[in-house]
């Protein structure tokens, strides 16, 4: 689909069972009499202007950004690699100071930092992406008693 090859959503069985083949019309044509795109395959089909594939070279350019899917298909076709270490520090401090019988001083310090994602798969670290069973956890607390 990146060259403009639409036309695995013509067999894909997961479309198929979802909504069925999708089909690609001529949008330089008026809505009432657009003709099929042949195959949905928009690379084969040229403008009017220029001769130049219907692809917009923007669009194009966006894809770069985003990796190559990693299973067949054309949904849920895309596992991430991505280790997250979770990483948790604690640390606690507290002093007791008797002045005198009557008089009593203490001090406390309680700091917890925890960031970490959770779930499988991991996160994937692009934009506008959900992954499904993951989530990410930040934790930060800190508590002072005097």
């Amino acid at each position: 689909m990146r060259t403009g090859d639409f036309g695995e959503l013509l067999t894909d069985p997961y479309v198929l069972s979802t909504t069925g083949a999708i089909r690609l019309y001529d949008p330089r044509q008026p809505i009432e009499t657009r003709d099929l795109i042949p195959g949905n395959r928009l690379d084969l089909v040229t403008s009017i202007i220029g001769g130049r594939c219907l692809l917009d070279p923007a669009g194009l350019a966006i894809l770069g950004f985003y990796p190559l899917p990693t299973r067949a298909g054309v949904h849920n076709n895309y596992e991430s690699t991505i280790a997250v270490p979770a990483t948790s520090n604690q640390y606690q401090i507290k002093t007791d100071f008797n002045l005198s019988d009557k008089q009593h001083l203490n001090f406390s310090f309680s700091n917890r930092l925890n960031e970490r994602f959770a779930g499988d798969p991991p996160l994937l670290p692009l934009p506008y992406v959900q992954a499904f069973g993951s989530f990410q956890q930040t934790f930060k607390t800190y508590v002072n008693q005097y």
